[in-house]
Order: C-alpha cells, then structure tokens, then sequence
C-alpha cells in the first residue's frame, strides 16, 4: 500500500502521518507532496524517510495532482487529506440501542482490512477509478446508509479526505474548493461509476472552529471558493446534481 498526502502549512504536524505510524506504516510507503519550494526543503528536512515531492501549484487539486501523476497499476494507492487525527470504523452497538449502529476508533487490524476491501471493490470494477470513504463521523447518517446499501455504495459521493486511486485521476486546479466532488461527478458524466465506503469515517479538527488555524485550506464551508466551486459545479453538470449554496450541499440526481 502506498499512502499519498498533499499537505500545506503543516511541517511537523502532519496529524495523518502520526496516525498511520500508530497504525504501524512504514514512512518509507507514505509520499507527501508540497506545491512550493521552501516547503518542500522544510517537510524533507522534517520527515527524512518520507517521500517528499514537489510540483508548484496554487490549491489543493494542484497538489494533489502531483501524487495522482505517481499512481500506476499494481499497488493500492489512498489519498489522504493532512489532518486526520484518527479513523473511525462503524460496528454494530451493543444492546438495544435505537441507532444500531456506531462510529469507533478503528484498530490496526481493522483499518488496514478496510482499505485492502476498498481496493479489492476497485479491481473488481472496470468501470471504477474511485473509492471514497464516508465524509463525516456521524451514528445517525451513516445507519440509515448502512442498512440500505451494506458496505459500499455505488454511485454517492464523499470527500476525499481517503480515497483509493487508479491511474488517470486528475482533479481540477482551476478549482479552489469542491474539485473532490466535481471530480466525482465528472467520472460519472463520462460514463463510469464511483464508490463509497460506508464503514470508515474520519476524525478531524472541523474546517469552521479550526479557521484562521496554520494550514490547510485556510477558508470556512461557508467561503466565497466554497460557492464558487458550488456554482461551478451546478453549471457544469445541469440535471445530474442539485445544489444548495446556502447548505454548501452537493446530492446528485438522475445517476
């Protein structure tokens, strides 16, 4: 397994790397790629048995481009977004509880089974460059969703906050915002499919209490590159998604 980490503003806090250690990776199988030169010499001077590559850009997709140019067949491939604290895997609640099912810290054992399935569902499916896992830690949602699809859904969408990869994946770089779900969807529009795993989510620092915070994005759900990535997206695919500025919420229809 390979783990691919575009990462901004965060040299020694990279929190995903931490959490894949604990899991027990190898930083030798971990590729962080930064989009300007005094970050590249500053994140390979800090994690020397990582792979650190470069490529100037100016957004997430930029960055992230510079890793999905890496993917080849053969080995699974995950991206992963720079702040996950930790993994959460569903199970079922004990007793009689009214949401039958719940989020956990995900064990070693457990999380790297989940992402040797997501990658076994890409290989099976010719038509699928992409995997994602659920987008937010939540009992309530994700119950309904498990009951109805079972392990994976087809055809929904997710952040990529993890996402197993094939070759070929490139998101938007005249995106700031939302490139992960337009890219989703453009997949769809050109006649392939996507999946969703249901049983793992993510535990981060949320987007709007940790504003103004060093890395990352650097902007709110509620941003002007959140709409305009929005917009975008609704102009681009009309009668395949319906979309909620307001909410900041993407739901496809008619797929």
């Amino acid at each position: 397994m390979r783990f691919l980490i575009p990462s901004y503003g965060r040299c020694g806090n990279v929190k995903t790397l931490e959490m894949l250690r604990g899991y027990g990776v190898d930083d030798a199988a971990v590729t962080i790629s930064t989009q300007t030169a005094s970050e590249f010499e500053a994140y390979s001077a800090a994690y020397p048995r990582v792979n650190v590559v470069y490529r100037e850009a100016c957004n997430y997709a930029g960055n992230a481009n510079t890793l999905l140019a890496t993917v080849g067949d053969g080995e699974p491939c995950f991206l992963m977004d720079d702040d996950v604290s930790s993994v959460a895997v569903l199970s079922k609640s004990k007793g009689r509880q009214k949401i039958p099912y719940g989020f956990r810290v995900a064990s070693r054992e457990a999380f790297l089974a989940e992402l040797r399935a997501m990658a076994a569902a890409l290989e099976r499916d010719a038509r699928c460059r992409i995997c994602t896992a659920y987008p937010k830690n939540s009992n309530v949602t994700v119950s309904g969703t498990f009951a109805r699809d079972g392990r994976f859904s087809r055809n929904a969408l997710s952040s990529t906050w993890l996402a197993a990869v094939k070759p070929g994946l490139r998101f938007d770089e005249g995106m700031d915002a939302k490139e992960d779900y337009e890219l989703q969807i453009r997949e769809l529009a050109q006649g392939r499919s996507i999946l969703r795993d249901n049983l793992l989510a993510p535990n981060t620092a949320s987007r709007i209490t940790a504003a103004g915070t060093k890395g990352g994005r650097g902007f709110t759900y509620d941003s002007k590159q959140d709409e305009d990535g929005l917009r975008t997206i609704a102009a681009r695919y009309p009668g395949m998604v319906s979309v909620d500025l307001r909410r900041s919420k993407i739901r496809l229809v008619n797929v």
